[in-house]
């Protein structure tokens, strides 16, 4: 019999995992949906960056409150080398050029004698392209899939784990 706390923990994680599925469907929209546009346009940019924020967001600490009913994030599921080095590229490319603008990815100098300041704001795609060559949307979304199904198998294994602890859950 577990305790409540361990109902608790139990209960945090699943809802983690339940808001992490949707995002992780939205991921493989978003990259689905550059199809639709031009590549190369705001639109198509804007999609790139939204599947990217929608993969990397259950990797990243989401709940500030200790209170809160959701875990913080999830931990990823067993992945192989290449697998692994993709969703470490992706959560970096969310950190370093879409959160936050780390100066290597957008580059800025002035020139002293004109004051003319030059600037070059990253782009998402020609950056994953730089990142590594075999970054393609089809290869994304095969991972943004992995990552759902592995928030329904452990998503379901903690419900019976819940129900054995004859706690409800929420």
């Amino acid at each position: 019999m577990e305790t409540n706390k361990q109902i608790n923990d139990l209960d945090k994680q699943h809802n983690r995992l339940n808001i992490s599925k949707y995002d992780f469907e939205m991921c493989i929209n978003y990259l689905s949906e550059t199809a639709n546009v031009g590549e190369g346009s705001y639109a198509y940019e804007a999609l790139w960056m939204m599947a990217i924020i929608a993969y990397a967001r259950p990797f990243s600490y989401n709940e500030k409150d200790k209170d809160s009913k959701a875990a913080a994030k999830i931990n990823p599921p067993q992945m192989n080398p290449e697998e692994e080095n993709l969703h470490n590229k992706l959560i970096d490319c969310r950190n370093k050029i879409i959160a936050h603008s780390e100066i290597k990815y957008n580059p800025t100098s002035t020139n002293m004698d004109t004051g003319i300041i030059f600037r070059k704001r990253a782009c998402i795609w020609s950056t994953l392209q730089r990142f590594d060559h075999f970054l393609h949307k089809n290869t994304i979304i095969a991972l943004a899939k992995k990552m759902l199904g592995h928030c329904h198998h452990t998503s379901a294994d903690l419900i019976h784990e819940i129900k054995a602890g004859k706690q409800p859950l929420n």
